[in-house]
This record gives structure tokens, C-alpha cells and sequence, in this order.
């Protein structure tokens, strides 16, 4: 019986699954492109950010009771079962020679600032584990071999249904983070990615979607598709990715930039910037970068509502 044969691993390529199970690597690709099974890549540090459902103070509670991935050289934490992610929160500002701590989440912006609902992005962080390309990585593979892999956004192998609705968006490489202008929301906008491309066998599988196959004793041709509960993207993520693809760098670069000035006009006029109980003011700090902007580069920003919003974000998670 197939609930008797042990499974000796909790992941593994796709070869030892084929081999294990008797099929080819074509089997299971071919399985994944109808969607009865679910097939990942593994990272190890990938510049990216979470796009994800919820409010930005949910979703710090949520991320600081997830438990500690030990075995990356990173300050990470479980997503899921066999997936974690590092918010890379602290920067360092070398004029002033002072740390920032920048918040874990943000509500997410359009093009023009509005917010986008109830979604929020991570800062930029690492992203380590299992993770789920879209299907047509895995159509390339089973046509040509290969297939580039950071084309678009990846899923969670999810493991917890409690766990919100996200995915994760690669992080473009900008030879000059100062060349991207905040206003240009283009379709022409150049993003050069990181040249990952991947094969059949730099693809894995868990236990459980093995499980799967055994349990259903060889017959795959109506083995059901997976359940919602293995999906890895909400129907409305998966209409928001591709816009907000291109945008999701430029607001984490242009925050950087704002944080920055922000912080050194605040170690200038700390006075200026903090209300009656001494405690940092947001709407001072704010008044205080619109009054003396002709001490600092042009502001990334330009919406005062936005500023303001971000300089609350800061104010609260200074440690």
C-alpha cells in the first residue's frame, strides 16, 4: 500500500523524485503545467520584496511571531514550512553617520502615490527557500530545457492556511539607482534582473506533493487539480503583480532617499522636528523637509500626504 512506503526527504530535486517514484523528469513537468502538482525553485538571498494582503501594522504583528530560520547566514523568518524571508530594515546613513530603522511594511502606492487598497509591501529584503514560479517557467523548461526564472513574481509554497496572501517580486539591478525618476511610471522603463536561468532538475518538490502522487496509485491522467488551499496566489494579486513589477523598486529606492534626508534634516533641527512632549512630531518633521528643501537633493517624494505617511511609518519603528 502506498501509505506504507516511506518518504526519505522533505524536498528534493526533481531527478530524485522521478527516480523515486519511477516516472521521468517529463512526467512531473507535465503534471505541473495542468496544476495537479507543484514544483519550486530554491533561493538563496534573492533581492526582492513581499507584495502582500493586509495593513502594514497587521503584518509587522504577523512577521515577529513567525519562528527564526537558523540555517541562513540572515535575520529571516518562516513563511511557510520550507520558505523565509529577510527584511533588510536597517541601513546606514554614512554622512551623518547614523542607522535608520525602516519600516518591516508599507502600504502599498500606485504610480501617484494613492494607495492600493488593503495590500502592503515589504521593504526590500532576501528571500531564501521554496518558492513557486509561474507556469510558463515551467512550459519553457518542458519545451526547451530551459527557462529564465526572474521574468515575473514567484509564489509561496504555502504550508499554513492562515498565512496572508502574498508572492515575491525580484528586485531589478539599476546600474544608477539615481537615473529612476519618480514621476516615470512607463512601460519603457529598462529593468535589468539578475541572469538566472534554470533547468529541469534545479526544480523541487516536497514530500507532500509526492505524497500526493503515491497515495493516488500511478493513475495521474484525473489525479484533481490542487486545491485552493495550494494555490500560492490570490486571484487579485495575481491582477496586481505585473503593474505593480515595475513600480516596486522605485518607491523602495525613492523611501530610501526621502529616509535619508529626512533623517539628516532631523539631526539638524531636532527642535523643529519634534512636538510639545519632545517626542519626534511627524506633521513638524514633515513641515520641517517642505521649509528647508534647498538644504537637501530634490525630494523623491513630492506628495506631502505621502511624506507624511512614511515619516509616521519611521517614527514608530525607530528600534
Amino acid at each position: 500500500m502506498s501509505e506504507n512506503i516511506s518518504i526519505p526527504f522533505s524536498f528534493c530535486r526533481l531527478n530524485r523524485a522521478a527516480d523515486f517514484l519511477g516516472m521521468s523528469n517529463e512526467d512531473l513537468l507535465s503534471l505541473a503545467l495542468s496544476e495537479k502538482i507543484i514544483l519550486c525553485v530554491r533561493l538563496d538571498g534573492l533581492n526582492s520584496v513581499l507584495l502582500v494582503d493586509g495593513k502594514p501594522e497587521e503584518l509587522d504583528e504577523w512577521y515577529l511571531s513567525l519562528k527564526n530560520d537558523g540555517s541562513v547566514l540572515a535575520a529571516a523568518f518562516y513563511l511557510s514550512k520550507y520558505t523565509s524571508f529577510s527584511i533588510d530594515r536597517l541601513s546606514y546613513d554614512e554622512e551623518n553617520e547614523q542607522c535608520i530603522f525602516h519600516p518591516r511594511f508599507y502600504q502599498s502606492l500606485d504610480a501617484k502615490g494613492n494607495p492600493l487598497g488593503n495590500q502592503s509591501q515589504s521593504h526590500s529584503g532576501r528571500a531564501y527557500g521554496l518558492w513557486v514560479p509561474q507556469l510558463p517557467v515551467i512550459n519553457s523548461i518542458m519545451n526547451y530545457g530551459r527557462s529564465s526564472l526572474l521574468w515575473g513574481s514567484l509564489g509561496l509554497y504555502r504550508t499554513d492556511e492562515n498565512t496572508p496572501g502574498l508572492c515575491l517580486i525580484p528586485l531589478p539591478i539599476h546600474s544608477d539607482s539615481n537615473d529612476i525618476d519618480d514621476e516615470d511610471d512607463s512601460d519603457e522603463c529598462e529593468e535589468n534582473y539578475p541572469d538566472v536561468e534554470i533547468a529541469a532538475n534545479d526544480l523541487w518538490i516536497t514530500s507532500e506533493q509526492v505524497r500526493k502522487l503515491l497515495n493516488h496509485n500511478g493513475d495521474y491522467s484525473d489525479l484533481p487539480q490542487c486545491s485552493d488551499n495550494e494555490t500560492f496566489l490570490t486571484a487579485d494579486l495575481v491582477k496586481k503583480v505585473n503593474k505593480n513589477n515595475q513600480s516596486a523598486e522605485r518607491h523602495a529606492i525613492n523611501r530610501e532617499k526621502l529616509y535619508k534626508y529626512a533623517i539628516s534634516l532631523l539631526s539638524k533641527y531636532p527642535e523643529e522636528c519634534r512636538g510639545e512632549r519632545k517626542e519626534i512630531s511627524p506633521e513638524k518633521w514633515r513641515d520641517c523637509i517642505m521649509a528647508r528643501q534647498n538644504e537637501i537633493p530634490p525630494l523623491p517624494i513630492t506628495n506631502e500626504d505621502v511624506i507624511l505617511r512614511h515619516l509616521r511609518a519611521a517614527a514608530n519603528n525607530k528600534g
